[in-house]
């Protein structure tokens, strides 16, 4: 059974620590948390696929799209997100 985080939660706890350093890598920690937890990687797929799925999401999901590529064929997924990073 998936346990329920409050992430916004955590975050404000974190907002209160003293020490930046600590508190940052547990940014990072519950960073990795969350990607763990409702991040979604798909991989080999056509170009025209990788346009449609990002702008399915954003469509129909109130997350944030984050897409990377390596090539011109990702050109197109990369800049329908709300991030995008390529080479």
């Amino acid at each position: 059974m998936d346990k329920k985080i409050d992430y916004k939660k955590e975050i404000e706890e974190l907002d209160k620590q003293d020490e930046f350093e600590s508190s940052l890598l547990d940014y990072y920690k519950l960073i990795i948390k969350v990607l763990y937890s409702k991040g979604r990687i798909f991989y080999r797929m056509k170009p025209d696929t990788k346009s449609d799925l990002v702008n399915f999401y954003k469509k129909h999901k109130e997350n944030m799209v984050v897409m990377c590529g390596d090539g011109a064929n990702d050109c197109g997924g990369i800049l329908s997100s709300d991030i995008g990073k390529g080479n």
